[in-house]
């Protein structure tokens, strides 16, 4: 008889309010999201208007362009509640849409790894889990994931 082995699933469990840590334990294999864009809904007050919905369906954003690329956050999103359709706050993002859901008045959201320039270097910013308040705007936490994109040449 051979002995089933233990099965690390690579599960942690964040605290939303401090943004720590801890170790997930033995989990069922890791569900991945279904896709790399969230998907869109139109806005009851306007159809033209697109949003894309939260990953929890409880929330829908709006993306606006503010700035040029010279700018490190170049878009603004507006974040509304997917029930009341009542705004719950905006923040300036890198990407024109992001993985989101909303928590207590934050907003927690998947940042892609980018580089930018600090001086004479160049830093690497990994990919990260970011947490938001939507009353300011300002950045309460972040914690550093794994990024497992392939972003090397494909095969002929």
């Amino acid at each position: 008889m051979s002995a089933t082995p233990e099965v690390n699933a690579g599960t942690f469990r964040l605290n939303l309010r401090s943004g720590a840590v801890t170790d997930g334990g033995r989990a069922p294999a890791p569900q991945t999201m279904a896709a790399e864009k969230p998907p869109l809904v139109r806005a009851p007050s306007n159809p033209g208007e697109l949003r894309f919905a939260s990953a929890d369906g409880r929330a829908s954003a709006v993306s606006q362009r503010v700035a040029d690329d010279s700018v490190a956050e170049p878009y603004r999103l507006k974040v509304y509640d997917a029930r009341t359709h009542q705004p719950l706050g905006d923040f300036n993002s890198r990407a024109s849409a992001v993985r989101f859901f909303v928590d207590d008045g934050q907003v927690i959201y998947d940042s892609k790894p980018y580089v930018e320039a600090s001086g004479e270097h160049q830093v690497e910013v990994p990919r990260r889990i970011v947490a938001v308040n939507l009353s300011t705007g300002k950045e309460v936490w972040s914690v550093p994931v794994r990024d497992d994109t392939y972003r090397g040449p494909y095969p002929p």
